[in-house]
């Protein structure tokens, strides 16, 4: 991932895959397929590739503690200030951490956070970070996905599939290829969004499938 790339994008405040609201799989399908329907302790969840969602605060709401990483500090203090909060800032792994009401985000590359530093987690939630990662990457990618994962944990992951030939969002067709070799996957929705995406549509695509799935951690993973 190419850290100017992202920051300049931030500082243009060209940041289109920023949405406005929860996205819909992540309410629809967080609490049946990662939660652990009636657990009663406290999930850690990874958003990897964070920006500002607000699905960091949805999950947060849900009695979570969640994990963001994120390159561009910008992005971190926008998200902040948004929620009317004054974070902690430190350091920890080597990176800027900044800490507010059950939610941390760590200003660094995602390749180069380690849960060695933050701890394993429950569940991992990927909307428009897989999509985002250049295709020579996407295998180490998932492999590092996985090296965050409690035995038995899970994957929530956002893909896209078009025909503009460009990215990012880059079109990921192989989702389940990349996801095998370290989780069991399932298929749990998929949808044409492209009528609600006029900015894919002046890039030339035709079609923009939004498919979402379900991964868990294979007993037989190890790092």
């Amino acid at each position: 991932m190419e850290k100017n790339f992202w920051q300049s994008r931030w500082d243009e405040g060209q940041i289109g895959f920023h949405q406005d609201a929860v996205h819909p799989a992540l309410a629809t399908y967080f609490s049946r397929a990662l939660a652990s329907e009636g657990a009663s302790r406290t999930q850690r969840v990874l958003v990897p590739l964070c920006g500002k969602s607000l699905d960091l605060t949805w999950l947060e709401t849900q009695g979570h503690q969640v994990l963001g990483v994120e390159f561009v500090e910008k992005a971190a203090q926008e998200y902040f200030a948004s929620r009317g909060l004054e974070p902690t800032v430190s350091t920890a792994g080597g990176a800027l951490n900044y800490q507010a009401a059950g939610v941390t985000i760590v200003v660094g590359d995602f390749f180069a956070v380690s849960p060695d530093s933050y701890g394993k987690v429950d569940a991992i939630y990927d909307r428009a970070a897989l999509v985002a990662i250049a295709p020579e990457r996407r295998k180490p990618y998932v492999a590092q996905l996985a090296s965050w994962l409690r035995p038995g944990g899970s994957l929530l992951l956002i893909s896209f599939e078009h025909d503009m030939g460009t990215g990012p969002p880059f079109s990921v067709p192989e989702t389940q290829d990349l996801l095998r070799p370290f989780f069991e996957v399932g298929s749990l929705d998929e949808e044409d969004v492209l009528e609600a995406e006029p900015r894919f549509r002046q890039r030339g695509a035709t079609y923009l499938r939004e498919r979402v799935f379900l991964g868990t951690l294979k007993d037989t993973t190890t790092f």
